[in-house]
């Protein structure tokens, strides 16, 4: 079993067999990291530079099709979806077509909170806004 612990501005720490491993970034923005989920076989991580992944021994850049924005919240959903709650709204990514939710679509706010994308067992997306 592996357990996966996050760190506000240190990178990723994953407890496997016994031991504690820190992997960081070679930029530093990369390693400060909201949230984090397993999608198409990787690790992504939402960070204060954007979308990341564990790619071995290391945490590097992970490119998503017109996607440049900071990412505080990650969902991946039952149709095997790419959501990241950022603070212009929320994008939704099928591994090729990029689609933005945001005040413009209805949304109450375009601030999305840490971790705050959920999806019930009816399949409805439930996303916390940060809305004044």
């Amino acid at each position: 079993m592996r357990l996966l612990f996050l760190s506000g501005t240190k990178g990723v720490y994953i407890l496997g067999n016994g031991e504690i491993k820190n992997y960081t970034s070679e930029y530093i923005n990369y390693n400060n990291i909201y949230d984090a989920v397993y999608w198409n076989d990787h690790l992504i991580l939402g960070t204060a530079a954007g979308l990341a992944r564990l790619d071995g021994e290391r945490i590097i850049p992970f490119q998503v099709s017109d996607f440049d924005d900071l990412a505080f919240s990650l969902l991946v959903d039952k149709n095997d979806q790419l959501w990241i709650g950022t603070f212009n709204g929320v994008f939704k990514w099928d591994g090729q077509a990029l689609e933005q939710f945001s005040v413009a679509q209805g949304l109450i706010g375009n601030e999305i909170n840490r971790n705050a994308l959920i999806q019930d067992k009816e399949g409805s997306i439930w996303i916390v806004i940060n809305s004044e």
